[in-house]
């Protein structure tokens, strides 16, 4: 695998491609993931892109990561708050380098990675899925066009939400939005110090997960 960091003026996207490979299969992914930071995190390792775009170098030629990640976030913050410009930006700005749905041979995803905090801050389920199905329509007017996979994520300090859970899996149409793996499934092993954070191991096998949840959506995964 080759990689590189790439300035997309306030984007860093992390590039994956197949040693010298002519890329032809591109998957462009805007992620609620760090994909260089969490590696280099005061906890340790534990960043989950890396293994991702090794894993998903087996289907495409080339995988770029456009993540947005913010920590210690509300679902609300990105649907209606101060964070709601940044998917759509984040899209925008894969469009003005030549990256969109229209481009021959590229597929495009969204992988949403939150939930952590929502238990903890009280939110219901209906408002979590009202605010998440706006974050869908803003990235849709905004020129996305793909499958958009919502992972069970909710763990955090060793602690879950049936609340935020129940609310992820209803999100799920299986037209636009897909399951994107059981995060919460992974214990104190697969966890930072903080236990909500993943570790090395941690991000390997959420990385797997994703994987295997991408494939069972179909092809072109």
């Amino acid at each position: 695998m080759d990689a590189c960091a790439i300035s997309i003026r306030s984007v860093i996207a992390l590039e994956l491609t197949t040693p010298a490979s002519i890329a032809k299969k591109h998957i462009a992914i805007t992620a609620t993931a760090d994909a260089i930071g969490c590696g280099k995190s005061p906890l340790g390792p534990g960043n989950i892109c890396g293994h991702l775009g090794d894993l998903l170098l087996a289907t495409f030629d080339r995988v770029i990561f456009a993540p947005v990640a913010i920590g210690s976030t509300s679902i609300e913050r990105w649907s209606t708050g101060d964070m709601s410009r940044l998917i759509p930006v984040a899209i925008k700005k894969l469009a003005l380098r030549g990256v969109t749905p229209a481009t021959p041979g590229v597929t495009m995803a969204m992988l949403w990675m939150q939930g952590e905090n929502d238990g903890a801050f009280g939110t219901t389920q209906a408002a979590y899925q009202a605010a998440f199905g706006t974050i869908v329509t803003n990235a849709l007017a905004a020129g996305f066009a793909g499958r958009v996979f919502i992972c069970k994520e909710t763990w955090a300090s060793g602690n879950v939400s049936a609340t935020i859970q129940a609310a992820q899996t209803a999100a799920i149409d299986n037209v636009q939005v897909f399951f994107g793996g059981n995060l919460d499934r992974f214990g104190a092993a697969y966890r930072q110090v903080d236990n909500t954070h993943p570790n090395d191991l941690g991000g390997a096998a959420f990385a797997a997960e994703i994987v295997t949840a991408m494939h069972a959506s179909g092809g072109p995964f």
